[in-house]
């Protein structure tokens, strides 16, 4: 716990390599800033980050942004083929 303790700082000096975990709705942005920026003044070598506990039931983040990406490439994709037929015109 980088934010309760100053020991997880300590060890990343010493250790080849950090990953930060999180919980959604359990961390608080200031507190995970301010891990952050511990982290930096030590130069740990954080090489990821994992965020923990994200609700799978209903709609999430995530199944928005594929939807909005596969609408997006569908979009292109109909733009192409409609190109296609004007230059057989």
């Amino acid at each position: 716990p980088i934010g309760l303790v100053t020991d997880s700082a300590v060890l990343s000096t010493i250790s080849d390599a950090l990953i930060y975990v999180t919980a959604i709705g359990q961390t608080k942005i200031d507190m995970a800033k301010s891990a952050k920026e511990l982290l930096d003044q030590v130069d740990a070598n954080v090489i990821g980050a994992v965020l923990n506990k994200i609700p799978v039931d209903g709609r999430s983040y995530y199944q928005y942004s594929s939807t909005l990406f596969d609408k997006y490439y569908r979009i292109e994709e109909d733009r192409s083929k409609r190109r296609r037929r004007s230059d057989r015109a």
